[in-house]
């Protein structure tokens, strides 16, 4: 947040877990820094003022906060975009992050948005996703949805499916 002309993290107590390789990805002085024009000030308004201020935990694939939270790739949107998967119990939820923006990706996994670094590998690991939700009947948590909440994803003859009801297991 801007705070007395300053960018700040806007909690300061807390920790910013990101993927090492998408903190490189956006740092405009590392090799692999992809300019975005629609992103053109994300380093310095959202990410370096976190690292300055000491709150920023760079991870790699299969980081494990705890015994509840485990970040798994999921890349595409980036090269290092991620999922984080929630377990308590017998139950479990994901969330996607920018893997799907719209519902219609549910049913059409193969859209993708002028937005991905690599389009293809953001199909592998939509496909992916869907697959595993459907499978284990995860609740999926979807950043872009309207509205926003959780579904469950299920196979259909043509692919995939979602239930707007979180509350059915």
């Amino acid at each position: 947040m801007l705070r007395d002309g300053r960018w700040q993290p806007t909690f300061p107590n807390a920790k910013y877990i990101a993927h090492r390789a998408e903190l490189d990805r956006w740092n405009p002085k590392h090799a692999s820094y992809r300019f975005s024009p629609h992103n053109e000030f994300t380093w310095e308004d959202s990410i370096l003022p976190v690292i300055e201020a000491g709150q920023s935990v760079a991870i790699e694939d299969g980081y494990e906060l705890d015994e509840m939270l485990t970040v798994e790739p999921a890349p595409g949107h980036t090269l290092a975009h991620v999922a984080i998967r929630l377990r308590s119990k017998s139950k479990q939820a994901l969330f996607s992050g920018d893997v799907m923006h719209v519902p219609l990706q549910v049913h059409y996994p193969h859209w993708g948005t002028s937005l991905d670094d690599d389009p293809a590998l953001g199909v592998r690991s939509r496909l992916q996703l869907l697959e595993s939700a459907a499978e284990s009947r995860t609740l999926l948590l979807p950043t872009h949805f309207i509205p926003s909440q959780g579904c469950f994803i299920r196979r259909t003859p043509e692919g995939f499916a979602f239930e707007w009801n979180p509350d059915r297991t």
